[in-house]
């Protein structure tokens, strides 16, 4: 996936690259990030094209006319009275600056099946069945007595693999142990809650107690993270 930035400035459009390639990393999903070449036309198809509607170049609304493949539009501005001039151009979402990684993740987060095809995936057996899971939609998983169930946003998936040997086969730093026998999406950790995780599903996921030192630390470093700022 294509993500290109346009924003008021070279620091910023350097700042926006670094922070969307630090959601892909998360969100595993596989990202080229480039800054806009000044006087070229944003690539179009189904990637993502954030702009600064405060930057001196205007939108190039021919990008979204003729018939041609539309990326994802994400305008940006300190004023959210600019939003209104863009609507001719259907953007996506509008984000009011200081802009957040936080910000731009729950955007995205609702326009991730777009690209389901390009998602990095984990296959698991389950009930004779081999399945291809997205790494971002494995939520949270949990041994049983069978092996472990994996939660994803639609279901749960009954595997004979343990715990240990799936973990053993997930992208270091992306899951974290936070229990024997709990594992968590980085990406879906909200915050922490009593003895466990809250997950941005709802969910409470226990935290053991040789494990909370570590686990506090993840979030910890998952706030300032997302606290990152774009523009």
């Amino acid at each position: 996936m294509i993500f290109t930035v346009h924003m008021s400035t070279s620091e910023e459009d350097s700042r926006a690259v670094a922070a969307i390639l630090r959601w892909a990393e998360l969100a595993r999903v596989p990202v080229d990030a480039r800054a806009l070449v000044p006087g070229a036309a944003p690539p179009p198809g189904s990637g993502v094209l954030i702009w600064d509607l405060e930057s001196p170049e205007p939108l190039p609304e021919e990008l979204f006319t003729g018939g041609r493949r539309r990326p994802l539009l994400v305008l940006c501005a300190a004023g959210s009275g600019r939003a209104i001039g863009s609507y001719a151009v259907h953007p996506a979402g509008f984000l009011k600056k200081p802009v957040r990684l936080a910000d731009l993740k729950r955007l995205l987060d609702r326009y991730i099946a777009r690209w389901h095809d390009e998602l990095e995936r984990v296959e698991v057996m389950c009930g004779g069945t081999r399945r291809s899971i997205p790494l971002y939609d494995l939520i949270w998983a949990e041994s049983d007595r069978h092996g472990a169930i994996l939660h994803t946003h639609c279901e749960g998936l009954q595997t004979r693999e343990s715990l240990r040997d799936l973990s053993e086969r997930l992208p270091e730093g992306v899951f974290l142990r936070c229990q024997r026998s709990f594992l968590v999406n980085r990406y879906h950790v909200r915050e922490l809650r009593g003895g466990g995780v809250r997950l941005d599903n709802g969910r409470d996921v226990p935290v053991g107690r040789s494990m909370r030192d570590s686990v506090c630390s993840a979030v910890q470093e998952l706030a300032q993270i997302w606290d990152q700022p774009i523009a």
